[in-house]
């Protein structure tokens, strides 16, 4: 009877230590398309200046609508965009001061943010600035 009661307490005590293991948080990794918002610096004017940016970014490879910073809800521009591994690559036409602008960045999908971003004039030279955002929840 000491027996079966030793391993009795054995059995709760083993049985009470799988209940208390933690269980792993799964890190869900954010997708490009939908709302971002952050800004960029112009770092060829002087002083250098910081806008506003809010991108909607449609489908893979799809549009990009600019949005006003102000209301976050009017397009006031269009483009389009590309993601390759983690290297992203937009551009949009602006209609106000008749440029098209450029971007490139690297996507974080754990962080839900565009980092490391250049701008500029032209595919290849994105040498005007740097810029960065983070997606909208």
């Amino acid at each position: 009877m000491k027996i079966l009661k030793i391993s009795f307490i054995a059995l709760l005590i083993v049985s009470s230590f799988a209940a208390c293991k933690k269980d792993k948080v799964a890190v869900v990794p954010v997708t490009i398309e939908g709302k971002w918002t952050g800004t960029f610096l112009n770092t060829k004017t002087d002083p250098a200046a910081t806008t506003a940016l809010v991108f909607n970014l449609h489908s893979p490879g799809g549009g990009l609508d600019r949005l006003d910073p102000n209301d976050g809800t009017t397009i006031v521009s269009n483009g389009g965009w590309e993601l390759i591994d983690k290297a992203f690559t937009a551009q949009y036409y602006d209609t106000i001061d008749k440029k098209t602008y450029y971007f490139k960045a690297t996507f974080n999908s754990t962080a839900g943010k565009l980092v490391s971003g250049t701008w500029g004039f032209s595919a290849d030279v994105t040498d005007q600035g740097t810029w960065t955002m983070t997606k909208n929840k």
